[in-house]
């Protein structure tokens, strides 16, 4: 989070130099749910939450958008989805990487 803070305030002069722009951040809805283990994690990602909505609401007239973009579930060791992750993004649900691929491009695109 300490990392996402100074890049904003790096960007936004720039941003407002060129009279806009957008900054997206990774977030998690692991900010949403409580999970044994993950307390730092989600703790991180529920600051990032009001970090982006707190610089959107303070950005918003120097025509700079915020917003947090939220991958869905990542198969890692940390998260412990294991197999039935996998199985499930073989089977076409959305899950597997190339479908989020798909999904961030057409927001980044539509932003």
């Amino acid at each position: 989070m300490i990392g996402a803070f100074h890049t904003a305030r790096a960007a936004i002069a720039h941003l407002r130099r060129r009279g806009g722009g957008k900054m997206i951040f990774t977030g998690s809805g692991s900010r949403y749910r409580p999970n044994p283990g993950m307390s730092s994690y989600a703790s991180a990602k529920l600051g990032m939450w009001m970090l982006t909505q707190t610089l959107a609401a303070e950005l918003q007239d120097a025509n700079i958008s915020v917003n947090e973009l939220i991958p869905g579930p990542v198969r890692t060791e940390m998260t412990g989805f294991g197999e039935t992750l996998a199985l499930a993004g073989r089977n076409g649900c959305g899950i597997c990487p190339c479908q989020r691929r798909k999904a961030l491009i057409r927001l980044v695109a539509a932003a």
